[in-house]
């Protein structure tokens, strides 16, 4: 079967998803397409810039916020295309190599502290802005409970 391609309802599928963009983010009466389209574009824009930053600024390899190293641009060969190596590891590169990754994760962090959130990425806000670490069911194990268990009663006979 061959493969045909209707540029007529291309165009009109964006017309209407432009609409419903429209009406769905409630835009003013008074604004243009013009201004609109200005703005879509900023901000298409500003996006181009950061990826096309995280090939130009220096790399970062190690993150001292999260204590742990960061992944670097990978080498690009046929091989890694055609598994899809190189695919997973831009992406990893492009998450942790972005510009201001630290101030954007300190925002979002701040913000979802200041919808009331108490659990942000695996950890709980106590009492007194103390962190505590979420303990999933995976992480407990009967082998690990018998010898903490036996370090509590070591340490109850030396007192």
């Amino acid at each position: 079967m061959e493969k045909r391609h209707n540029y007529a309802a291309a165009g009109f599928l964006l017309l209407g998803i432009g609409a419903a963009g429209r009406a769905f983010l409630g835009v003013p009466e008074g604004v243009t397409m013009a201004e609109l389209s200005l703005t879509v574009l900023l901000v298409i824009g500003a996006l181009a810039v950061g990826g096309a930053a995280i090939f130009v600024l220096p790399q970062q390899s190690y993150s001292e916020a999260e204590n742990r190293y960061l992944t670097k641009l990978p080498h690009v060969s046929a091989e890694g295309i055609l598994s899809g190596e190189v695919q997973r590891d831009l992406t990893e590169a492009a998450s942790d190599q972005f510009p201001a990754r630290d101030q954007w994760m300190q925002t979002a962090t701040t913000s979802q502290y200041l919808l009331y959130h108490r659990e942000i990425n695996g950890v709980y806000v106590g009492k007194d802005d103390y962190l505590f670490e979420k303990v999933l069911n995976s992480d407990l194990s009967q082998k690990n409970y018998r010898t903490n268990l036996g370090y509590v009663t070591a340490l109850k006979t030396i007192t």
